[in-house]
């Protein structure tokens, strides 16, 4: 934009006021008398002739008799950045008038401007002064950012009673910013609220975070958290896309959630679960979601829900700790048995077993068994596990060695093929049902020593002795492979004890792929190192 012949002149002005100010500090101490003379008429006649310009300016644009006429001549010139000498001016003479708005914008000028052209301390203490003179008329923006000045000491003394005076009387106003000032300030986190209510984006976008979080004991409410994060996006805040963008598989659980759609109650459950960048475990806000929704879930029969339910009631000690508070095996038997009910088979078999260790529940071998057979016929390995030790423990008939035992090591066999997810409690008899390979692999080899020793009668005779001895061998070896150093060593007395070449055999498969002991003891007992594969090359 054309400056005015005006404006030339007053920068001409001052570009030889400077010429005679640097001048000073290079001539004799005679000469320097006069030098600060003329430097002082030059001001003079510089100050002057911009006060005319400005006085022309003022009568030509605006009334000079209006503080507020003079303030948005002011504004026009700094926005159209036409001179910034002549707005910050104009500020000075509307404020001097009394007028609030340009109190306030002269004040942010100092704060922000100024102090690049002048001692910075002395530009903040200026504008702090133009700030309180504004904020004592009510102008909302100045006690904002003279609380903020009191807050950090920028221009006063630091005083931290100055600073929430000053935030509460903006917040006062209803002003949406002041009341998230105010809030920062220690106000409140209904003043949060109130501010994001109010439409202020950053307000908004705080509060998403919040209830995304479960911070400043915010309960997490991730509906919540995408309303804030949505009303902040609509005005084009970046960061609120992105957290949007970040929970966008979770979306579209929220609203069939709250209608009461059991699978997306479930889903939300195990999204938060699965996200770390949701809730707050040290106050234990997530936990509270997952729990909740999970309740929900449960309550509207989802059968995966009732048994997640379950399983942290009973088994709480193996770090279920975001659901329950500690083992209650009431609680447990309660869902596991609405899980059961709906034909889920572990809720079944785990039903089972509370029947049969009588907790949570009176004990019932009976109904244990029930379950039992409910929970195997589906697969379930806690239910066959089952099946196989109330043969063995002789809960519905008495045990017979000779004719159950192949019954009990079926049974095992197949809890051990379909994957035990549990180590389950002890009985009252406190017999170790862990390790289940080795507990078959005892089975067969107890059978294999009975058939060997009565093999000269009937009917030892005609059982396949050399086959118990075989799977006897295949399962200690599941069970060393599986790290259970019994099995290992079960294997191993096979190998040394009764010369079991099976066994020998085992332990040369198991070093060549890789196991040290295997090796060790073939080298021990010269039983020869594994024979290395060609590369074929």
């Amino acid at each position: 934009m054309k400056k005015s012949p005006r404006l030339y002149s007053l920068f001409a002005g001052c570009v030889a006021l400077f010429l005679l100010t640097a001048t000073v500090f290079s001539v004799r101490a005679d000469e320097k008398e006069d030098l600060e003379k003329q430097r002082s008429e030059e001001l003079k006649r510089v100050e002057s002739m911009f006060k005319a310009s400005v006085d022309a300016l003022i009568a030509k644009e605006a009334d000079p008799n209006d503080a507020k006429s003079i303030y948005e001549l002011g504004v026009r010139y700094k926005k159209e950045a036409k001179d910034p000498l002549v707005g910050w001016d104009l500020f000075q003479r509307a404020a001097e008038m009394g007028n609030a708005e340009a109190q306030y914008a002269l004040g942010m000028e100092y704060m922000v401007h100024i102090q690049e052209i002048m001692p910075r301390e002395a530009a903040k203490a200026t504008g702090a002064k133009w700030l309180r003179k504004a904020a004592e008329q009510g102008h909302v923006e100045a006690q904002i950012e003279l609380a903020k000045c009191y807050s950090s000491g920028k221009g006063v003394k630091k005083d931290e009673a100055e600073a929430f005076k000053w935030a509460q009387k903006a917040a006062e106003s209803g002003n949406a910013k002041a009341m998230y000032e105010f809030y920062r300030f220690g106000g409140g986190q209904e003043l949060l609220r109130k501010s994001a209510e109010a439409g202020y984006v950053v307000a908004q976008r705080s509060l998403g975070l919040d209830c995304q979080h479960g911070l400043r004991n915010t309960p997490v409410d991730l509906a919540e958290a995408v309303k804030w994060y949505t009303l902040a996006a609509e005005q084009g805040d970046s960061s609120s896309k992105a957290y949007l963008e970040s929970l966008k598989d979770v979306i579209p659980l929220l609203e069939p959630a709250e209608r009461g759609d059991a699978e997306a109650q479930y889903k939300l459950a195990r999204y938060i679960i699965e996200h770390d960048n949701i809730g707050n475990s040290s106050d234990k806000s997530g936990p509270e979601a997952i729990r909740k929704w999970l309740l929900k879930a449960a309550e509207n029969g989802h059968a995966a829900a009732q048994l997640e339910l379950a399983e942290a009631y009973a088994y709480f000690d193996n770090g279920i700790w975001w659901i329950a508070q500690g083992n209650d095996f009431a609680e447990a038997a309660k869902w596991y048995r609405k899980a059961a009910d709906q034909g889920d088979p572990m809720g079944q078999g785990m039903l089972g077993w509370l029947y049969a260790t009588g907790r949570g529940m009176d004990k019932d071998y009976k109904k244990a068994v029930e379950w039992f057979r409910k929970g195997a016929k589906q697969g379930n390995a806690e239910a066959q596990f089952g099946m196989g030790l109330s043969v063995r423990e002789g809960w519905l008939k008495p045990y017979d060695s000779d004719k159950d035992w192949k019954t009990v090591a079926d049974w095992y066999a197949k809890a051990a093929d379909s994957g035990m997810k549990h180590s389950l409690p002890e009985l009252e008899n406190k017999r170790d049902y862990t390790g289940l390979q080795c507990k078959i692999a005892e089975l067969y080899q107890g059978r294999y020593n009975l058939v060997k020793l009565l093999k000269d009668y009937e009917p030892f005779m005609f059982e396949p002795a050399d086959r118990y001895l075989a799977e006897a061998v295949k399962w200690y070896r599941k069970a060393a492979e599986a790290h259970d150093s019994n099995g290992f060593y079960k294997l191993r007395d096979l190998a040394e004890q009764q010369d079991c070449e099976e066994a020998k055999d085992a332990l040369r498969e198991m070093a060549k792929d890789g196991n040290e002991k295997a090796r060790e003891t073939l080298k021990k007992n010269g039983w020869g190192e594994p024979e290395e594969e060609e590369d074929g090359n």
